[in-house]
């Protein structure tokens, strides 16, 4: 028994069904198992499972074409191979059917190669498509990522938390996390200084702004506003001398 690196596995357990039912269960040790007799006239499915690897069974028709007077010896080298499962894939296209199969013929008991060519064309078709969806899943991840750095970049942090929050929704990534948890305090931070400046910019009374040397003089002063031959004027009164006065003239900018 090997995994997909070629590397023997112990562990494994080999369970024999006859006719569907249960006929013996052993582990492997150091990748190799025992010498399992079994006798003809029986329908044999041998599995090998392992936790957190594919399941994979061989179908033994030790039955159909058999006659007793035919009755002989068959030695039949199983070498296995099984790969660790990987998340959010359906191997129902592996383990719903046996991937080999052995059956009678004239000059015995073989392997039947036109199953085991039919499974074998069926389970690489499944793979090459894994290997595809996987490669597009990579390049939308990247392209992903990589808007999120230019929206950053730019301190768009609103899309760039949300391409970065795409992105982790298709594979986790310890560089794109720490990125988006940036990115959120940074919203957080700009939004912050949005709303103390709409704050300020509020408190100013009826949006009056001052400009010039004066500009120190009359903090703290009240204004009021009055309608004078067709203009608006703004009267400072408090601790300023009472002559200054602040004009809006046509173009709605403080003028002294």
């Amino acid at each position: 028994m090997r995994d997909n690196y070629g590397k023997k596995l112990s562990g494994v357990k080999v369970a024999i069904k006859k006719d569907n039912q249960p006929l013996s269960s052993k582990n492997t040790n150091a990748g190799k198992y025992d010498v399992i007799e079994i006798p003809f006239g029986f329908i044999y499915l041998i599995s090998f499972e392992k936790n957190g690897y594919v399941t994979k069974s061989v179908l033994i028709d030790a039955k159909n074409g058999y006659f007793i007077e035919d009755q002989g010896d068959s030695q039949i080298p199983l070498d296995m191979t099984i790969f660790p499962v990987e998340d959010d894939i359906d191997y129902s296209t592996v383990t719903n059917q046996p991937v080999g199969k052995l059956r009678i013929f004239e000059e015995g008991l073989a392997l039947d190669n036109v199953y085991n060519s039919q499974r074998k064309s069926e389970i690489d078709k499944f793979f090459k498509q894994i290997e595809n969806e996987a490669k597009q899943k990579e390049t939308k991840f990247n392209d992903l990522v990589s808007d999120g750095n230019k929206s950053f970049t730019k301190s768009d942090y609103a899309t760039a938390i949300r391409k970065y929050e795409e992105a982790l929704k298709i594979k986790s990534d310890n560089i794109v996390t720490s990125k988006l948890e940036t990115a959120k305090k940074n919203l957080e931070l700009a939004n912050a200084q949005k709303e103390q400046q709409k704050q300020t910019t509020a408190g100013r009374p009826g949006g009056w702004s001052v400009r010039g040397s004066m500009a120190p003089w009359i903090r703290g002063c009240m204004i009021h506003q009055s309608m004078d031959h067709g203009s608006m004027d703004a009267r400072i009164h408090g601790s300023v001398d009472p002559w200054i006065v602040i004009k809006k003239n046509e173009n709605r900018e403080m003028v002294k």
